[in-house]
C-alpha cells in the first residue's frame, strides 16, 4: 500500500514538472489560437521593431512573407475595422483578437466577398480598376503557388485578368464596392473562397511559425494538412493542354474554375467505371 501511494506521488510530481517545462517552452500553452498568435506577435514586435502592440512589419514577416501587399491590406483592414486610421502600422492586442476572431467566424458568401472587396478598396466606398486587378492577381498567385506539382505560371494571365476587369467595369474607372460585390457573386462566385480559406488557415495556425522563430512556410509533407487551395480542375494531368497545341491557357482554366459550379471541376463517381468502357462518368472524370 505504501509503495502504491509513493508511486502515485512520484507520478503526480513528474506530470507537474512536465507541465512546468512545457509552460517554460511555450508560455502561451492553453490559450486559444488567436490569443497565442496575438501575444507572440506583440512579443516579436517589441523585440524586433521596438513597438508596443502588434506591428505591421512583424505581421507580414511571420505570417505572409510571400504576399506582403496582401498582408498590408489585411492589416490595414483589421486596423480600420477597429476604428483606427488606415495609415497606422500598429494594432493593439485586444483589437487584433476581436477582428481576427470575427474574420474566422462563419460568414455568409455575400459578407465574405464584401469584406475582401472593401479590403482591396482600402476601406473606401468605391474601388478602381487597379485595385480589382490586384485582388484578382492575388487570388491567382495563391492558386498557382499551391499547385501540387510546384508553382505554375501562365503568360496570358494579364490578358485574362484584364478581360475580367473590363467585363466588370464596362469602361468605367471606378465602381461602388456593393456593385462589384454583387457582380462577383453573380459571375465569379468561387473567386474569394480561395483567398478567405488561405487567410483563415494562416491566422489559425500561424502561431506555430512564430514559436519556431521563423516566417511561415508551407506545412511539412509528413504532417496532416486539410488546406486545399489548388484549382480542382488543374489537378488532372495534361488537362486542356498538350506540348504543341494548348487548347486553353492555364489562367483561363483558373478563372473558369471560379465561375463554373463545382460539378464541372469536381465530378463525383457514384460507381467504379468499368475498365476500357466508355460512359459519361468515366469521361467527366478526366475533367
Amino acid at each position: 500500500m505504501g509503495n502504491h501511494n509513493s508511486f502515485n506521488l512520484n507520478h503526480k510530481e513528474q506530470l507537474h514538472s512536465a507541465r512546468i517545462n512545457s509552460l517554460n517552452k511555450d508560455p502561451t500553452l492553453g490559450m486559444l489560437p488567436m490569443e497565442k498568435l496575438g501575444k507572440l506577435l506583440i512579443q516579436k514586435s517589441l523585440e524586433e521593431d521596438s513597438i508596443n502592440g502588434i506591428g505591421c512589419g512583424v505581421f507580414k514577416r511571420y505570417l505572409f512573407p510571400q504576399y506582403p501587399e496582401m498582408a498590408r491590406k489585411l492589416f490595414a483592414f483589421l486596423v480600420t475595422s477597429s476604428g483606427g486610421p488606415a495609415s497606422s502600422h500598429v494594432i493593439s492586442y485586444s483589437n487584433f483578437k476581436t477582428q481576427t476572431e470575427r474574420l474566422l467566424s462563419v460568414l455568409a458568401d455575400d459578407r465574405q466577398v464584401l469584406m475582401y472587396v472593401t479590403m482591396y478598396a482600402d476601406g473606401k466606398e468605391e474601388i478602381d480598376q487597379d485595385q480589382f486587378r490586384d485582388l484578382l492577381i492575388a487570388v491567382y498567385k495563391l492558386a498557382m503557388d499551391h499547385y501540387p506539382e510546384g508553382p505554375q505560371s501562365c503568360r496570358y494571365i494579364f490578358k485574362t485578368v484584364q478581360a475580367v476587369v473590363d467585363s466588370a467595369f464596362h469602361k468605367k474607372l471606378t465602381l461602388k464596392v456593393g456593385y462589384l460585390t454583387n457582380w462577383i457573386l453573380q459571375h465569379c462566385p468561387r473567386l474569394i473562397v480561395l483567398l478567405h480559406r488561405y487567410i483563415v488557415h494562416i491566422l489559425s495556425t500561424g502561431y506555430r511559425s512564430v514559436i519556431e522563430k521563423c516566417p511561415y512556410s508551407k506545412p511539412n509533407e509528413n504532417e496532416p494538412n486539410d488546406l486545399e487551395l489548388t484549382t480542382p480542375v488543374l489537378e488532372q494531368e495534361n488537362l486542356f493542354k498538350t506540348e504543341k497545341n494548348p487548347l486553353l491557357p492555364l489562367s483561363q482554366v483558373w478563372i473558369l474554375s471560379t465561375t463554373l459550379p463545382a460539378l464541372y471541376t469536381q465530378p463525383i463517381l457514384h460507381s467504379k467505371p468499368t475498365p476500357n468502357c466508355f460512359n459519361t462518368q468515366n469521361f467527366l472524370s478526366k475533367f
